[in-house]
């Protein structure tokens, strides 16, 4: 999954399409994890957003 989300964001002209994927698929990850221990999908909208951020902006200053 993680090198087809690779391919998708090169193809989107979006910068560093390997470190992007990788923090996108952890974002995935992560999400699903939580929504396991919590119960909550809420945890679904939060992933989706913070992704949205980081393909739009790229990763925070010193991150």
């Amino acid at each position: 999954m993680e090198q087809h989300l690779a391919t998708l964001l090169a193809e989107a002209k979006v910068a560093s399409p390997r470190e992007r994927a990788r923090e996108l698929f952890l974002l995935v990850e992560g999400a699903m994890v939580m929504i396991l221990i919590h119960g909550d999908r809420g945890y679904c909208t939060a992933a989706a957003d913070a992704a949205k951020r980081l393909v739009v902006n790229g990763p925070a200053a010193g991150g």
